[in-house]
């Protein structure tokens, strides 16, 4: 009688496990099937809150980085229980390619967004300069180091979204053209009316720009392109070379007085003499 009763017990302690077994089995895959759920939903955040585009401001896209990171910690997590505990019975479930692709991508995406708070604070510090006040060697430099902070990412690696990127390159970028044209309009050749013949370029490539005048000392290189300077540069540099030839030949006049006049005063001493 109690060797039944023990062979009773476990016998329904076998079927009491293998029920266990099975249900924990069970919980696994729900999970698993949740898993994907949760995965897809995160995809979407990502491909529709981003942050991806320059319309964002830095904090605010750090905030919406921080809590998808977040995010991605937690399924990370679950991903590597729910393989592992399948594990046990046998079935082979392989991590998550997608949670860890995008782990890579906002890992680029911080360090990017890092990269334009820098730059913010680059670009509005020469977009506020007045023109004529500009030290170009400082803005060079400013720019050079900007180019290898850029080098240090692999376009080929990033999404082809991150449009805050592009504009930050394109931004870089167009400070070699700004440098060229501040040199131009800083000429000290340039006199008043060469100014009014540059206006003219402007107001030719930009209608909507009406003024007969303006005040050199006030143009900030903000106002360059918001006037149009940067759309008539072959205009410019014509009328600077024009500035430049007058120059010399003011100077060839002035020489060919200053040697009459020599000539003449030998003349008359001679005369006297």
């Amino acid at each position: 009688t109690n060797w039944k009763k023990f062979t009773d017990f476990v016998h329904n302690a076998g079927l009491s496990l293998q029920s266990n077994k099975e249900k924990s089995k069970e919980e696994l895959l729900s999970k698993s099937q949740d898993f994907e759920r949760h995965i897809k939903n995160i995809l979407e955040e990502y491909t529709i809150s981003g942050p991806f585009g320059p319309s964002w401001k830095s904090d605010e896209a750090f905030v919406q980085l921080d809590g998808l990171k977040e995010k991605v910690k937690e399924l990370s997590n679950s991903d590597e229980e729910i393989s592992d505990g399948l594990a046990i019975f046998n079935i082979d479930r392989p991590l998550c390619k997608e949670l860890a692709a995008l782990n890579e991508k906002l890992e680029m995406l911080i360090l990017i967004w890092h990269l334009s708070e820098e730059w913010e604070n680059v670009h509005l510090k020469w977009q506020k300069t007045n023109m004529i006040q500009a030290d170009l060697v400082e803005m060079k430099d400013n720019m050079s180091v900007m180019e290898k902070r850029l080098e240090m990412f692999n376009e080929n690696e990033m999404d082809s979204r991150w449009e805050v990127f592009i504009q930050i390159k394109f931004q870089i970028q167009s400070y070699e053209k700004t440098s060229g044209l501040i040199a131009l309009l800083s000429d000290r050749a340039l006199r008043p009316r060469h100014w009014d013949r540059i206006l003219e370029y402007v107001r030719d490539a930009q209608p909507n720009f009406t003024e007969t005048s303006i005040d050199v000392k006030a143009i900030t290189v903000e106002d360059l392109a918001i006037i149009g300077f940067d759309k008539c540069i072959p205009g410019i540099e014509g009328v600077v070379q024009s500035a430049h030839k007058e120059i010399e030949i003011e100077d060839e006049l002035r020489d060919l007085a200053a040697s009459i006049q020599n000539s003449k005063l030998e003349t008359d001493v001679n005369q006297e003499g």
